[in-house]
């Protein structure tokens, strides 16, 4: 997949303000450009419509492409990133995800879906229970970047994730 970092869809400008293609009538035209990249930001838009047209389609790609899925930093996903997890925590593909919601500063998408997920929010996807995952908030407890005084103050802050948080 070839990706293109540019605003997608502009059909044209009428005055300072962007027109865009139809997300519904002119698909293609919306999510590629004409030597048929796709706009950064939109391919997982992509694939969630796609799935919506055929969920076992893109599940069964997936798992012919893919035994296992490893992400990292996973609190900076956002939009239709997380409707991509959902559909990949459906399939038999192993998915490891690592993360800190503490460190939520980037969201890889700006869409408005699931927009209450977006950086810190992330935890709050995962603790739902629509999602099955198993946790584990014991491995990774260690902290070798800060020293005792910013971890402190760190759980002082942040005291709601006391539980995942970054130990001394």
């Amino acid at each position: 997949m070839l990706l293109v970092n540019s605003q997608s869809g502009v059909k044209y400008v009428s005055g300072k303000r962007p027109v865009y293609f139809s997300e519904a009538k002119e698909f293609e035209k919306h999510y590629f450009t004409k030597d048929h990249k796709i706009y950064f930001r939109q391919d997982f838009q992509v694939c969630h419509q796609v799935q919506q047209k055929d969920e076992c389609m893109v599940l069964h790609r997936l798992s012919k492409l893919y035994d296992d899925i490893l992400i990292d930093e996973v609190q900076d996903l956002a939009g239709y990133d997380l409707e991509l997890l959902k559909l990949i925590f459906k399939s038999p593909i192993r998915t490891l995800l690592v993360g800190d919601p503490r460190q939520g500063t980037y969201s890889t998408n700006s869409s408005s879906k699931n927009k209450q997920f977006k950086k810190s929010g992330i935890v709050y996807f995962f603790e739902d229970g629509s999602i099955d995952i198993k946790r584990d908030t014991k491995t990774l407890v260690i902290n070798y970047r800060s020293v005792p005084a910013i971890c402190a103050l760190s759980n002082r802050i942040f005291p709601e994730h006391e539980a995942d948080d970054l130990r001394e």
